[in-house]
């Protein structure tokens, strides 16, 4: 079964939560967790047969692709819509449990990333930076879990705010 949330559903989420005192944060958490992208857009996911454990589900494997454009279009695109149907001013991007490995296999992203001098966690880096770039725009504070950080990632003055509880962001 597939299970999805229309818009109004979400908005109808969002109003019944306020009339009882409950703020709704949305999580987007990009690179990892993109299963569900990979079933929309297979061509801005990274395919992995990497896992690190075998208690790892499916949908942590996963990474999306951040040699591609369009995976940040689409992210561009969907924040877009996530900012206006959730009005709260934090917006969370998740950021962990990013497999290096997973990038490492993928011979086309890896080429790509040593054209511009980047390893695999330097391509964590790049790829956050970017989308705390995308997401500048519409004036959230963003929110990553504290395990970004833990990864020795800089997001040379970025702002957003760590939350402790995430796995390990870009740490293989």
């Amino acid at each position: 079964p597939v299970y999805a949330y229309r818009e109004s559903d979400l908005l109808r989420l969002v109003r019944e939560a306020k009339l009882r005192g409950i703020r709704v944060v949305p999580e987007v958490d990009v690179p990892a967790h993109s299963l569900s992208w990979a079933k929309a857009f297979p061509e801005a996911v990274v395919k992995c047969g990497h896992a690190e454990s075998a208690a790892q589900s499916p949908e942590d494997i996963p990474a999306l692709n951040p040699s591609k454009e369009l995976v940040f279009d689409l992210i561009t695109q969907v924040l877009s819509r996530v900012a206006k149907i959730f009005p709260d001013p934090f917006l969370h991007l998740g950021a962990d449990e990013v497999r290096l490995p997973c990038w490492e296999e993928d011979k086309a992203l890896m080429a790509w990333a040593r054209e511009r001098g980047l390893s695999a966690r330097q391509l964590f880096n790049y790829f956050e930076t970017r989308v705390l770039d995308l997401a500048k725009p519409l004036n959230k504070t963003v929110v990553l879990w504290q395990g970004a950080l833990s990864s020795g990632a800089n997001f040379k003055g970025r702002e957003f705010t760590a939350s402790s509880g995430g796995g390990g962001g870009g740490g293989g």
